[in-house]
């Protein structure tokens, strides 16, 4: 018997299915310190502004999460915290790796607690970071309305602060880093995943791809900001060879909907391990 060939079938026709045509994106993605340090700015200034009217919202941009509604709501808002810690588990457990063994937890954009509280029962200790203070002072009210003690705190809206971290066991972020220009996407990758202890892991996820989206960094500085917040994209190109240069073995990679339910858009979800 011959094989006979079959057409392709159209991504358009498999809904939730990414084509495997996509044209190239021009991303700029290592700059120099300076203008870092003005991408920090521009991010912290949109987040605190941000947080200080409607912290919940800025976490997830639901109507339900707005403040008046925020409290008949609150329930739902934490319990997606716990799913995201379910779902780590999901992931270490494919992986055949006992999450009872790791000790000290670095959560990026802890925002007001959502996860943090949720991963504070699974880990001894855990470190909440945040860029804005704001979002600070949210997180450590739902911290004690949870009656939980084992978290730090931590304000991110300088660079040296990374210089100052001691190393640990796992690192955590989920729909944090695309709102973050990509040098600084980069930049914090590069640095956490070098606190990482040997054997450490890592679950993160962020855009990949993004039909039409391009970023230069002198360009993207030289725009007023408009105080909204902003959605970017790491090319998975770059990003594989960042995760190699830190000295990381990809346990499992996957896409999600982390940036929204879009077929012209890739987000991934990461699981590494520190070799």
């Amino acid at each position: 018997m011959s094989a006979t060939a079959t057409a392709p079938v159209s991504a358009p026709s498999l809904p939730g299915y990414k084509s495997l045509d996509f044209p190239p994106i021009s991303v700029e993605t290592s700059v120099s310190p300076d203008l870092l340090a003005k991408m920090l700015a521009r991010t912290e200034a949109i987040f605190t502004t941000n947080a200080r009217e409607r912290p919940h919202w800025t976490v997830l941009t639901a109507p339900r999460y707005e403040p008046g509604q925020f409290e008949a709501h609150r329930a739902q808002f934490f319990q997606s915290g716990r799913n995201g810690v379910v779902t780590l588990k999901a992931f270490a457990a494919r992986a055949g790796i006992d999450l009872g063994a790791y000790c000290t937890c670095f959560e990026l954009g802890c925002g007001v607690g959502r996860v943090t509280v949720a991963l504070a029962e699974l880990f001894p200790r855990v470190i909440g970071a945040d860029i804005a203070e704001p979002m600070l002072e949210e997180a450590r009210r739902s911290a004690e309305s949870f009656k939980v003690t084992n978290i730090t705190w931590l304000l991110t809206n300088r660079f040296s602060v990374y210089d100052e971290l001691a190393e640990f066991d796992v690192f955590f972020s989920g729909i944090v880093l695309q709102h973050n220009p990509p040098p600084v996407m980069g930049y914090l990758l590069t640095r956490l995943l070098g606190k990482l202890r040997p054997g450490g892991l890592a679950f993160f996820q962020l855009p990949t791809y993004r039909v039409g989206y391009s970023f230069a960094a002198e360009k993207y500085l030289a725009a007023p900001s408009k105080n909204n917040i902003e959605m970017h994209v790491f090319p998975q190109r770059d990003l594989l060879e960042l995760v190699r240069r830190c000295g990381c073995r990809i346990l499992e990679i996957r896409e999600d909907g982390g940036a929204g339910e879009n077929n012209a858009q890739i987000s991934n979800t990461l699981f590494l391990e520190k070799v």
